[in-house]
């Protein structure tokens, strides 16, 4: 019996050992990190140039497309050949339809990361992190439409100082 009991504990200390990190989250399959170039492959629409070559070389690109069912509008923000930040801006409706559809993405998320972090006082914000990323999901009390960003937590490098000789 004992000797059952060992390779049972053997067997599932085992397969801790191997589990997978949590599921990187996306948007309409881009997610920081990305080669820019790769946005073509998942944006199935004509793509907008918002901003080109702006400070450190960032730029936002565009296109409508839908996310979780509903649609509207992503900014996609790069940094050279990186894709760094994903927004999606649903379509804008009266009130009570965006307080839905905020609610139908809310569901939704829950289903595919777990339960958020909640903030709720005149803004909505419901935030989800994990491998390194943040998802936020917000919107206004009374608003007209959501938005949906992702963001990786990236470090900047700090330039080493030359020790004195």
């Amino acid at each position: 019996m004992r000797l059952i009991g060992l390779i049972a504990l053997s067997l599932l200390v085992t397969d801790a050992s191997f589990a997978q990190p949590g599921k990187p989250f996306e948007l309409h399959g881009l997610r920081p990190g990305m080669l820019t170039r790769e946005i073509i492959l998942y944006s199935h629409a004509p793509l907008d140039t918002i901003l080109w070559g702006g400070g450190d070389g960032a730029s936002i690109i565009s296109f409508k497309g839908e996310c979780l069912h509903d649609s509207g509008e992503f900014r996609v923000s790069v940094e050279g050949p990186e894709v760094t930040q994903l927004l999606f801006v649903s379509k804008q409706r009266d009130s009570t339809h965006a307080q839905m559809a905020f609610n139908h993405t809310s569901a939704a998320l829950d289903k595919l990361y777990g339960t958020p972090e909640k903030y709720h006082n005149v803004y909505r914000i419901m935030t989800w992190e994990g491998a390194g990323q943040q998802l936020k999901l917000s919107t206004k009390d009374g608003g007209l439409f959501y938005s949906l960003g992702l963001t990786a937590r990236r470090t900047r490098s700090v330039p080493r100082q030359d020790s004195p000789k």
